[in-house]
């Protein structure tokens, strides 16, 4: 990534009427949104897994288990009254009905 001449990538996507903005190597705090998605799929990753040794099989569940805890998040006002309206999600969008995971419970071991 260090090596993107941006004056060239400027140049080249100019006619197609794109604006590149970009952030700095060192400051993910300009990222807003996207970082903080980033963060949360970290921590749900981090929280199924722990320090676990995991096959690619398992990681790759558990991306797909973030994936879906992450698309399945409210994107508009979530009323307390159980009558009120199913908010709208990131599922919706992606498949158009509501994503069935939910995050996980913790549960202590006998």
């Amino acid at each position: 990534m260090m090596q993107l001449d941006k004056q060239r990538i400027q140049r080249r996507t100019a006619h197609q009427v794109m604006n590149w903005n970009f952030n700095p190597p060192a400051g993910p705090h300009f990222g807003g949104v996207f970082e903080i998605m980033i963060k949360a799929a970290k921590r749900a990753i981090n929280a199924v897994l722990g320090n676990a040794e995991v096959t690619d099989e398992e990681l790759s569940s558990a991306f797909i288990g973030a994936k879906a805890l992450l698309s399945s998040r409210p994107l508009t006002y979530k009323s307390a009254n159980s009558m009120d309206i199913v908010p709208l999600t990131p599922s919706h969008f992606l498949h158009g009905e509501l994503g069935l995971e939910t995050a996980p419970t913790i549960t202590e071991a006998d």
